[in-house]
């Protein structure tokens, strides 16, 4: 989550001249790539933490049922 705050507090430090509804835009316009970057970055390969979450699972119920 900080990722995405830094991102929106960069982004709006940024000093853009001109009226106040084409500063807004044009840091929306250059917001946008770096979340989608964000995005790409938490959400791809979502198959493969899903396997992986799944075999440390089944390592751990395996190791706590052979403690008994």
């Amino acid at each position: 989550m900080n990722g995405f705050l830094d991102l929106i507090v960069d982004t709006w430090k940024i000093v853009i001249d001109g009226n106040p509804m084409y500063r807004f835009n044009k840091r929306l316009g250059l917001l946008k790539p770096k979340l989608k970057s964000l995005h790409y970055q938490y959400t791809s390969h979502t198959t493969s933490y899903v396997v992986e979450a799944k075999t440390k699972l089944a390592v751990t119920q395996t190791t706590f049922n052979g403690s008994f």
